[in-house]
């Protein structure tokens, strides 16, 4: 410690620090200062030296800078001087940022209609802030974070590099500033991403007997919803009768197959931005061939148990003689079969 009346040397321990401040409040600067003789501190605004005046004072002999209520107009730099018999020092500068921020969106987003893949933005150029605003982007209410695909721009904006079916949604941006407690959301606006149709069908492939029900399944993706018609091997399928089709024509019904109901369907799904088909093909079981002929039914019960016992119908699965007869077809007599050279009992039937 120094003597009493002896000089020491003048220092400022801590100078004033950056800062930043909103405005309408109040703020203050620092100017620590260790010296003796006591010295005379005075402080300057960007090199032009300050007054005490209504709004800002000085304070514990000109080391506290006081501001009552902070303007824009106090925005600058500013630095103390001490000053005593023997030298005189000066502080670092330090920065104060009167904090400010309207309330109006220079540019608020708008709905934006995209092809899935390809590049969209959506703009959030924030109200005038100082320091500049913080924007963040919110998708369904919750806050979203940059992704591979998408990414914040420096002025706000939400570039999608490449937008997804994922990223159909409504969006808005929000502009906040810490330092006035302040943050105001731009209005809510629709992405809409535009996908072309893609169709599954099931099953692929069906064997029915005749006479059953078969039904086929379409499953139908896009944006716009796809519109689905059906169609046999390059005719539509009229409905009417044993042929109907389900909600929005994602299910087509056959009821009562016959022979002529064989084939490929087709499911074709269009909307505004592609086309899509699935196929599934039909076979009807039930219609055989001998070695010559297609095998008839016979009314004879005789030959019918003879066919089912030692015989079978063979087709893609067997089907039972007393199925085809229900169906009214004619098997020809034993004798009829016999002139023809035909063994009724050992004849393997084939597919047609």
């Amino acid at each position: 410690m120094a003597k009493l009346g002896s000089l020491t040397g003048l220092e400022i321990t801590h100078g004033p620090d950056n800062i930043i401040v909103a405005t309408e409040t109040e703020a203050a600067l620092h100017c620590a200062v260790h010296g003796f003789p006591l010295p005379i501190v005075h402080w300057f605004r960007n090199s032009q030296p300050l007054q005490n005046d209504s709004h800002r004072s000085l304070q514990n002999h000109g080391q506290l800078l006081f501001f009552k209520n902070v303007s824009e107009e106090d925005e600058g730099f500013y630095y103390c001087e001490a000053k005593n018999e023997g030298e005189t020092v000066r502080s670092q500068m330090a920065f104060l940022l009167p904090a400010v921020m309207e309330w109006n969106f220079v540019q608020q987003p708008n709905n934006e209609t995209a092809r899935r893949e390809e590049s969209v933005t959506l703009t959030c150029r924030p109200p005038y802030s100082r320091p500049p605003a913080l924007v963040s982007w919110f998708k369904n209410n919750r806050l979203i974070n940059p992704m591979p695909h998408f990414s914040l721009q420096p002025n706000g904006d939400l570039l999608f590099h490449s937008v997804q079916d994922k990223d159909r949604g409504i969006y808005f941006c929000r502009a906040s500033n810490a330092h006035l407690f302040r943050a105001v959301s731009s209005r809510k606006v629709y992405l809409n991403v535009l996908a072309p149709p893609s169709v599954e069908i099931w099953p692929v492939v069906v064997t029915a007997a005749l006479g059953s029900e078969v039904r086929f399944q379409c499953q139908v993706s896009g944006n716009p919803i796809p519109s689905i018609t059906w169609s046999k091997q390059g005719w539509s399928v009229l409905t009417g009768g044993k042929v109907t089709i389900g909600i929005r024509n994602t299910t087509l019904y056959l009821s009562s197959v016959k022979s002529y109901d064989e084939g490929f369907y087709m499911c074709d799904a269009s909307n505004a931005v592609g086309h899509a088909r699935g196929t599934a093909s039909l076979h009807i079981s039930g219609r055989c061939l001998s070695q010559k002929q297609l095998l008839s039914i016979v009314t004879s019960f005789k030959l019918v148990q003879i066919l089912e016992s030692t015989v079978g119908i063979k087709c893609l699965g067997t089907v039972r003689a007393n199925q085809m007869a229900g169906a009214g077809a004619h098997l020809k007599t034993d004798k009829e079969l016999e002139k023809e050279g035909v063994d009724p009992l050992t004849t393997d039937p084939v597919m047609e």
